[in-house]
């Protein structure tokens, strides 16, 4: 597979999440986005703003975290600046 190719494998992987996204939002009646602060969640945070840019998120983040936390891990969490989020 070349480099050309997989971009656009990942372009449609995008376009495809992006999709299920925005069908989320609309089909639920209380939409929330959970996020950990974890590498997975930074992706979907992302994939979220692309979604509904350059509007606000239309569901609230709801932070989740595991019972056992590393203080170090406590301390380098995302801060997400407010514009990007809904009140």
């Amino acid at each position: 597979m070349t480099f050309f190719s997989r971009l656009l494998h990942l372009d449609r992987l995008e376009s495809e999440a992006i999709f299920i996204l925005r069908e989320a939002a609309a089909q639920s009646r209380n939409p929330a986005l959970l996020f950990s602060g974890g590498k997975d969640s930074a992706v979907l945070l992302h994939l979220a703003l692309k979604a509904f840019r350059p509007e606000k998120l239309p569901f609230p983040l709801l932070h989740s975290t595991q019972v056992i936390i590393l203080r170090a891990l406590r301390s380098s969490a995302i801060k997400l600046p407010r514009v990007w989020v809904s009140a």
